[in-house]
Parts: structure tokens; C-alpha cells; sequence
């Protein structure tokens, strides 16, 4: 084997690996971010988080109100709206209605029980006097200019919907490329240097792609942790996607390691 021909099957198998490394990106982002099923099998999780990431953003309102906003807008609602938007957004269309005229009554209940519940001493501390609660949940509630209805596209943006959908066509687009280009480099090395060797070294390419991709994954994770701040939603979504990635990295060296034993199993029936 000549040197030239050496350093263009060495090229093509750094190719492999870099190229695996993309296709594992790729693939993750297409069986998460990019997938209804995803979320739809997490969203209890992600209602959560979205819950508590909803508490500390009232911390600064008074406890009545923080508690009846929680009790209003709880894990179970939010969740159902949750399964409502997600698979319009992902397909591209915007026509989801979250009702919230329920909400709005139920909150006037929660803020009057809230009400009622305090002490002498704290409802003169909010201004308010003997049988003066339901008033005055009334008058916050309509402080609060709470909507009867929100229309999915004006809270998103058509825009932002048509980037997330073509975020999800482009994926789906470069993994048939990735497909491609693996088919090319399997099929050049079964040309250079036969089936069984072939297979060893695409085998052995995909095996060391999903080992840089093992190593590189936390550090990742990590940096898409702390660029998230506090937020409990996307902390939970980046080590939720990040995890998941990790898992189809090590499905992805299991089937580089068969590919191998291919390989290997051809060269002694043929030997």
C-alpha cells in the first residue's frame, strides 16, 4: 500500500470521526429539541420547572398573591397547555389558544381565600377592612390586566415559530446528508482496501467518533448549564438533552464495535 494511498484512507477516517461527531449533534437535537415526542414524554418534568421558576419570579409579590397565582396556575394546568402548543409550534403552525378566563376566575377565589385567611394585623397592612376581601381581590385582579384569552402566535411570533420549524426541516435535511456521506466513505473503503478491512475501519471510525463525543458531551452540558443562569425550565432541558445525547452516544459505539465484528467475522470466512 503506498504512502499516498495511506494518508488518503487516514484522511478519510479523521473525516469519519469529525463527521460522526456532527451526526451524533445532529441526531440528539433531532430525537429532543426537535421532537414533540421529546417533550410530550417529559413534560410533567418540564411543567415543573417550570412551576417552581414561575415561584421565584412572584417572590417579590406578597405572599397572598404568590400563593394564589401558584394555586391558579398549578403544574396540572400548566401542563395541559403545555401539550396544547407544543406540537403546533414544531409543525409550523400557530392556531393554539390558551383560554384563560377559567384562570381568571379561579384566581379571584384563590386571591379572596388568600385574603381571608390573614390575620387582623396583615390585612390592615394591605389596606384592607372587616368584609373588604373580596374587593379587594377584585380590584388586584384587575391591577394585574390579566387577558381572557392568549393567542399562541402573539405570544410566540410567527417568526420565531418559522425559525424553529426550519430549524427542524434543516436538521432533518443535514442528517440525509450525514447518511450520504457515510454511505460514500463506507463504500471507498471497501474500494481501497476490501469488505473486511473496510468494515474494520469504518467500524473502528465510528467507535472512536463516539468516544470524542463522550468526552466532549459534559463539558458541553456543563457550559449550556451555567449559560442557562437560573432558570429550573432550561437547566432541566439542557441536562435532560445533554443526557439523552449521551445514551445515543453509547448506542452509537455499540454499533460501531458490531461493525468491527463484521468486519472481522468477513476476513475469517474469506480467509
Amino acid at each position: 500500500m503506498t504512502n499516498s494511498k495511506l494518508l488518503g484512507l487516514a484522511i478519510l477516517f479523521l473525516v469519519l470521526v469529525v463527521l460522526g461527531v456532527f451526526y451524533q449533534v445532529g441526531e440528539g437535537l433531532q430525537r429532543t429539541v426537535l421532537s414533540s415526542d421529546y417533550y410530550h414524554e417529559n413534560i410533567g418534568d418540564i411543567s415543573s420547572a417550570l412551576h417552581d421558576d414561575a415561584e421565584r419570579f412572584l417572590g417579590e409579590h406578597p405572599e397572598f398573591a404568590r400563593s394564589a397565582f401558584l394555586n391558579t396556575f398549578h403544574e396540572e394546568w400548566i401542563e395541559e397547555q403545555l401539550d396544547l402548543i407544543l406540537d403546533d409550534l414544531l409543525s409550523g403552525e400557530l392556531t393554539a389558544t390558551i383560554n384563560l378566563e377559567e384562570r381568571k376566575s379561579d384566581l379571584f377565589l384563590n386571591l379572596t381565600k388568600e385574603i381571608e385567611a390573614l390575620s387582623e394585623e396583615e390585612k390592615k397592612e394591605i389596606g384592607v377592612n372587616g368584609e373588604q376581601a373580596e374587593a379587594f381581590a377584585y380590584q388586584f385582579l384587575e391591577e394585574t390586566d390579566l387577558p381572557s384569552e392568549i393567542k399562541i402566535k402573539e405570544l410566540i411570533g410567527e417568526e420565531e415559530a418559522q425559525e424553529v420549524f426550519s430549524g427542524a426541516t434543516a436538521a432533518k435535511g443535514y442528517l440525509s446528508f450525514v447518511y450520504v456521506a457515510f454511505l460514500l466513505i463506507a463504500v471507498t473503503y471497501f474500494l481501497s482496501v476490501g469488505i473486511s478491512r473496510g468494515l474494520i475501519l469504518f467500524g473502528s471510525g465510528v467507535m472512536v467518533s463516539a468516544v470524542v463525543f463522550f468526552v466532549i458531551n459534559p463539558i458541553l452540558s456543563m457550559t449550556a448549564t451555567a449559560f442557562v443562569g437560573d432558570l429550573k425550565t432550561l437547566e432541566f432541558l439542557a441536562g435532560s438533552i445533554f443526557g439523552s445525547m449521551l445514551v445515543f452516544s453509547l448506542w452509537f459505539a455499540v454499533t460501531g464495535a458490531v461493525i468491527v465484528l463484521a468486519g472481522v467475522l468477513v476476513r475469517r470466512v474469506y480467509k
